[in-house]
C-alpha cells in the first residue's frame, strides 16, 4: 500500500464475549444506558419474587402432603390413643363392653371422651365371641376420622364447655397438631399449590429472558437453593421447638414423635430443593468465572493487536 492510498479502517481483533456477539467488542458503556438499567431492575425483581414464590410453593406443597389422609390419619390415630386413654377404658369396662357386644346394637365405651360408638358386629370375632382388639381397632379408627373432621370440638365434656389446654403444654401441642391435620387444612393448602407452581414457572422464565449469559442460571439456581434452605430451616426449627416444649410424659413423648414423623416430609422437600439449586448454581458459577477470565485475556490480546 502506497502513501497516496486512502487509509483503511482497522477492525478490532475477533473477541468472544459473554454479553456481545462474535467478532464485536461490546461497548463498555452499554450497561449505563436507561434500557440496561431497567432490564437489570426487572431481572433483580424477578429473581427476588422467584425466591419468595418458590418458598411459598414448597411450603404449601409440603403442608398439603403432610395433611393427606395417608399421612394425617396415622398421626391423628396415635394422638387419639394417648388423649382418650382408650386402652385403660376398655380394660376397666371389659365386662360391660362384652355384654353390649353380645346384646347387639351399638357399643358405647363408658367415660370415652369422644362421641364415638362401635357396631357390635365389629367387636366380635370368629364364632361371635367378643374381641377387645377388634373393638379397639374400630373405636380408634372412627375416633381418628372424627378428629380429622372436627378437631378439638369433637371432645365432649358432660360438665360443660371444654377448656382448651395451654398452647405450650404437651396437650396443647398435640391439640395444635390435630387441628393442623384436619381435612379442611389439607384442602386449603392444596388450593395454593397449583397457582403458586404456575407463578414460579412464569418467574423462572422471566429470569431466563431478562438475564444475560450464565447470570440467568446463577439466579435460577440461587433462588431454588435459598427457597429450599428456608423451608428446610423452618421445618427443623419447628421440630426443635416441639422437642423443647413437650414434656417427658406420655402425651409429650407422643407429640414429639408425631412431629418428628410429620416434619420428615418438609425436611426432605427442602433438602432436595437445596441440592437441586446447588446443582444448577455451582456449575454456572464455575463456567461464569471461566468465561470471564477468557474474556479478559481475549480483550487484552485484541488491545495489543490494535496498537
Amino acid at each position: 500500500m502506497s502513501r497516496l492510498d486512502p487509509p483503511v479502517s482497522r477492525r478490532p481483533a475477533p473477541v468472544v464475549s459473554r454479553s456481545g456477539p462474535w467478532d464485536v467488542i461490546p461497548d463498555p458503556f452499554d450497561e449505563f444506558n436507561a434500557t440496561a438499567g431497567l432490564r437489570d431492575f426487572a431481572f433483580g425483581a424477578a429473581s427476588l419474587l422467584l425466591i419468595l414464590v418458590l418458598t411459598a410453593w414448597l411450603s404449601a406443597l409440603s403442608l398439603a402432603q403432610a395433611t393427606t389422609p395417608e399421612a394425617a390419619l396415622p398421626a391423628i390415630t396415635r394422638a387419639a390413643i394417648v388423649l382418650t386413654g382408650v386402652d385403660g377404658l376398655i380394660e376397666v369396662h371389659a365386662e360391660n363392653l362384652e355384654e353390649q357386644a353380645l346384646a347387639g346394637g351399638l357399643i358405647d365405651v363408658p367415660g370415652y371422651p369422644l362421641n364415638v360408638s362401635v357396631p357390635a358386629s365389629e367387636a366380635r370375632g370368629d364364632g361371635g365371641a367378643f374381641d377387645q382388639r377388634l373393638l379397639r381397632e374400630s373405636l380408634v379408627e372412627r375416633s381418628a376420622l372424627l378428629l380429622r373432621e372436627e378437631g378439638l370440638a369433637a371432645f365432649r365434656d358432660p360438665g360443660g364447655a371444654i377448656t382448651p389446654p395451654s398452647r405450650f403444654s404437651s396437650a396443647g401441642l398435640l391439640d395444635q397438631l390435630i387441628t393442623r391435620l384436619r381435612a379442611s387444612e389439607h384442602d386449603r393448602w392444596s388450593s395454593f399449590v397449583t397457582p403458586l407452581g404456575y407463578a414460579a414457572v412464569v418467574l423462572a422464565a422471566a429470569v431466563m429472558l431478562l438475564g444475560v449469559g450464565f447470570g440467568r442460571l446463577i439466579r435460577l439456581g440461587g433462588a431454588a437453593l435459598i427457597a429450599g434452605a428456608l423451608v428446610l430451616i423452618g421445618a427443623l426449627l419447628i421440630r426443635f421447638l416441639f422437642g423443647v416444649l413437650a414434656d417427658d410424659g406420655a402425651i409429650g413423648n407422643e407429640a414429639r414423635s408425631i412431629m418428628d414423623t410429620l416434619a420428615s416430609g418438609p425436611i426432605r422437600n427442602g433438602l432436595l430443593m437445596t441440592i437441586g439449586g446447588a446443582a444448577i448454581l455451582l456449575p454456572a458459577l464455575a463456567l461464569d468465572r471461566l468465561f470471564e477470565s477468557s474474556d479478559r485475556r481475549a480483550a487484552r490480546r485484541a488491545s495489543n493487536l490494535d496498537r
